[in-house]
């Protein structure tokens, strides 16, 4: 695989895990003795990726201080610190210093394990400044579709809150970005589901690699309770992550 630079947005404050975020940021919270973080860096790291970014803000020290540059886990991390809450377009702004021409995002507080190659070949062999990896299978949980696939994967609309029945799939927190994007970023604080990606689709510039292989995040009690129900179900990533 292309090691490509691993952007992870991790500064989130994590209000809905109540008192669990009072002292730690949302991925350094407890999942089977470890922090999530360390878990996501795992999976990712078995898939051939090495090389991090993390995008902290929120409690930055906790994270810093417990991974360093990396080196205990095999790894190579650089941290990107926002001197206020600056939005998950905004934190990428702030890391324009330290980012590459190519670099897969993550959002800090979701677990997917898809085939990573499969999907940076795929993003790679398209023009457009950033791809999506939409999950299209049944739903579940609190999960809901949030954006419309059309033909040849574009992504041609995005919402939230949208009801409309043609949506039929879901953004799950992964994307292949080339710097480019950087340059769609105008305002300092700006959010990437608000803002960007409705430009980005407007531009013809959105696009979605799909995949059934659920994906989890720890955004909610119950989603936390959902994952560690998971990760205790699947022997091997106890054993390798």
């Amino acid at each position: 695989m292309n090691n490509l630079q691993t952007a992870i947005l991790v500064g989130g404050r994590g209000t809905r895990l109540k008192s669990l975020t009072d002292n730690l940021p949302k991925p350094m919270v407890s999942t089977q003795g470890r922090p999530f973080l360390e878990i996501l860096l795992g999976l990712l790291q078995s898939k051939g990726l090495s090389r991090f970014l993390l995008l902290t803000g929120y409690l930055n020290t906790a994270i810093s201080d417990y991974f360093g540059n990396g080196s205990k886990f095999g790894i190579h991390i650089e941290y990107s610190v926002e001197p206020e809450p600056l939005g998950t377009a905004g934190a990428l702004r702030n890391a324009e210093n330290l980012l590459e021409k190519e670099f897969l995002l993550l959002n800090g507080d979701t677990f997917s394990d898809i085939d990573y190659d499969e999907f940076i070949k795929s993003s790679k062999n398209r023009n457009n400044i950033c791809s999506m990896l939409c999950y299209n299978g049944p739903l579940f949980d609190e999960v809901r579709y949030n954006l419309i696939l059309g033909r040849n994967y574009a992504i041609i609309d995005y919402s939230k809150t949208s009801t409309d029945k043609r949506f039929n799939a879901v953004d799950a927190g992964l994307y292949f970005m080339r710097k480019d994007i950087l340059s769609v970023i105008k305002n300092r604080v700006s959010s990437l589901e608000g803002e960007i990606f409705p430009f980005l689709i407007s531009a013809k510039q959105l696009y979605g690699f799909t995949t059934q292989v659920m994906f989890y995040d720890i955004g909610t009690i119950d989603r936390l309770n959902g994952f560690n129900k998971m990760f205790l179900s699947k022997k091997t990533y106890n054993q390798e992550f």
